[in-house]
């Protein structure tokens, strides 16, 4: 896959239905989400129904910590700094 020339998607931020579709398969409900991370449900239902296109890093972040993951910044494939 070769990067982006810029970051703007037509549809959902790729990082945000990588996210989404780990929490979802956590199995944990919106509701519980919500009391665990202070953000709103309807913000996960806008990002499961794909209407939310990108979010903060600090609302993802917290949604991601509330179902017990984090987010991280790895190389590819073994590459990167070394």
């Amino acid at each position: 896959m070769k990067p982006y020339k810029s970051y703007f998607h037509r549809g959902q931020d790729p990082l945000l239905t990588e996210a989404t579709n780990k929490i979802l398969e956590t199995g944990v409900t919106f509701k519980q989400l919500s009391r665990d991370s202070g953000v709103s449900t309807s913000t996960f239902s806008n990002w499961k129904s794909r209407k939310s296109k990108r979010t903060f890093t600090t609302t993802l972040n917290a949604a991601l910590r509330a179902s017990d993951m984090q987010l991280t910044i790895a190389a590819k494939n073994g590459k990167g700094n070394k």
